[in-house]
């Protein structure tokens, strides 16, 4: 098993870089299907996506705001909740940047050898948004947040407007969906690390050619060196 890993490090270190545009795809496909409802005082209302959620309760406060500006309650959860509502917009803008940056990056720096000058360019580029792997791990967490918004508005509507409602899952509720992906994503890229070194595919080492290259017969790995 370890051999067939090694043997196929450079194909899995690739698609490390890949996963969070997948993430990113496979989450934003599960916030565009209804798949969520409320219950209140034993009714059921009507089934609804993430995103039709987040801009149902933006219009909500609107009009709360609007009309209510004499109650306090309504004031503070109008004001809190269109903060939530932008931070899930933040984050979710956030993410699919990196998301985009990571994927477009990787495939442009593999599609050449290590030690290309577009490889390095292409790495290049993507340190100006994720300069280290610290910041990888960071921006890859950023979905995790947006999923809990359902239980957010739940939580405020309670405290500031005294409504008890329940929310539901057609399935397995969204933050085990994103908590999973995220989980998948993190463990993908450091249990990869060595390979990585290993293969020659690290996104934030720029490889250089050695100053003296021996024979034709030499490998593209040995003719390499590392530049953090």
């Amino acid at each position: 098993m370890k051999q067939f890993f090694y043997k196929h490090s450079r194909f899995f270190c690739r698609a490390v870089y890949l996963m969070p545009l997948v993430v990113g795809v496979l989450l934003l496909a599960l916030a565009l299907i209804p798949h969520l409802f409320f219950v209140y005082d034993g009714e059921i209302h009507e089934t609804m996506s993430p995103i039709a959620l987040v801009n149902n309760t933006w219009e909500v406060c609107k009009g709360l705001l609007d009309s209510t500006s004499d109650n306090p309650y309504a004031v503070f959860f109008s004001y809190i909740m269109t903060f939530f509502v932008i931070l899930f917009w933040i984050l979710a803008a956030a993410y699919a940047v990196f998301a985009l940056v990571v994927g477009i990056c990787s495939l442009r720096a593999f599609s050449a050898s290590p030690t290309d000058r577009v490889s390095n360019r292409a790495k290049r580029w993507m340190h100006l948004l994720c300069p280290n792997r610290v910041c990888y791990a960071i921006f890859g967490l950023l979905p995790i947040f947006p999923s809990f918004f359902p239980y957010i508005l739940t939580h405020f509507y309670y405290t500031r407007l005294g409504a008890k409602m329940h929310v539901f899952f057609i399935g397995l509720p969204d933050p085990v969906y994103a908590i999973g992906l995220v989980l998948i994503l993190e463990l993908g890229f450091f249990l990869t690390l060595h390979m990585q070194a290993r293969s020659h595919t690290d996104m934030f080492r720029l490889y250089k050619k050695k100053p003296k290259e021996t024979t034709q017969n030499s490998t593209e790995d040995e003719s390499c060196s590392t530049e953090k």
